[in-house]
């Protein structure tokens, strides 16, 4: 992992400390949401997708701009490859990773020329 990533993923578990116990209490259903709400209020911005989405539906992020950072759907990998022990099991193997997403809001967006 490259030091630019390094500090994304330090910044953003910073940010996400602060929301965690609002999941907790119920405020938000997941720490993304609660990143949502943030970025929704410093930013102006309705909704957020990731730039795959955007093209989808028929819209290109503007040049230059940075995409929100958000944690993406978790992946598992093997902590290594010997053989399971007695009385451990295949899953205590594994470790999750949550990587860093970049979604871009409705403000980053134009619609593409026809």
């Amino acid at each position: 992992m490259n030091e630019k990533t390094k500090a994304k993923r330090t910044l953003l578990k910073a940010i996400s400390a602060g929301i965690r116990p609002l999941v907790k209490e119920g405020v938000y259903n997941t720490v993304n949401k609660g990143l949502e709400e943030i970025y929704k209020e410093e930013s102006s911005a309705d909704h957020f997708k990731h730039i795959t989405q955007w093209n989808k539906d028929g819209y290109r992020v503007i040049k230059g701009e940075k995409g929100f950072l958000f944690w993406g759907r978790p992946k598992e990998y093997a902590i290594d490859k010997s053989p399971v022990k007695d009385g451990e099991t295949e899953e205590e193997k594994k470790i999750r990773y949550f990587p860093v997403c970049h979604l871009f809001s409705n403000l980053q967006v134009s619609k593409k020329a026809a």
